[in-house]
């Protein structure tokens, strides 16, 4: 008489590791139970694997998913250790300019009247991200010049819920008193 005590082995290599720039609503799913089966060998019989638990943890900006299997051959011989799948990633990707930044030449405007800084909520809502909001913060504010010629120049630090920073966006306007002096009495 004979009995099949001789539990499957591994003999290719579980799928896992890092996935990148992704999301956590995109991490992936666990792998079939028919591929992870796949990647065993028994010595008398088929192996199947099943599906123990799954777990997916984190946030967008670092996140883990681990799917746990049990493999056991027809004669009920477990593996030496479950077969364990880890996944990890988060948000890499810094935002991305979408819009168009405000600024330019605003003609005949005396100093005083040159332009203020752009709402930071304006200047955010030019930008989107692959997972998480996105936030602009006023870095500087520079107005120098004469009446006769000015700039305005307003610089936004940009990044997402991650950290992830884009290049800061740079707000310039330029003006000038550019009109000629009116006549408004007479002549004598």
């Amino acid at each position: 008489t004979a009995t099949d005590n001789t539990a499957p082995t591994l003999t290719g290599i579980l799928p896992g590791g890092a996935f990148g720039n992704v999301c956590l609503a995109t991490a992936p799913t666990a792998p079939a139970v028919a591929s992870i089966a796949a990647l065993y060998t028994d010595n008398c019989s088929a192996v199947t694997a099943t599906l123990l638990s799954s777990s997916v943890t984190g946030t967008n900006c670092s996140w883990t998913a681990t799917y746990t299997y049990s493999i056991k051959d027809a004669c009920n011989n477990a593996a030496a250790a479950n077969a364990v799948v880890t996944y990890t990633g988060g948000d890499t990707q810094a935002p991305t300019l979408i819009g168009t930044l405000p600024g330019g030449v605003v003609g005949n405007v005396c100093l005083a009247a040159a332009p203020i800084a752009p709402a930071v909520a304006s200047i955010a809502a030019l930008y989107t991200d692959n997972c998480s909001s996105i936030t602009a913060i006023l870095l500087s504010s520079s107005v120098t010049g004469t009446n006769c010629s000015w700039t305005a120049t307003y610089t936004y630090s940009i990044k997402d819920a991650c950290g992830n920073a884009a290049p800061n966006a740079i707000v310039t306007y330029t003006g000038g008193d550019t009109q000629a002096p009116t006549l408004l009495g007479t002549l004598p």
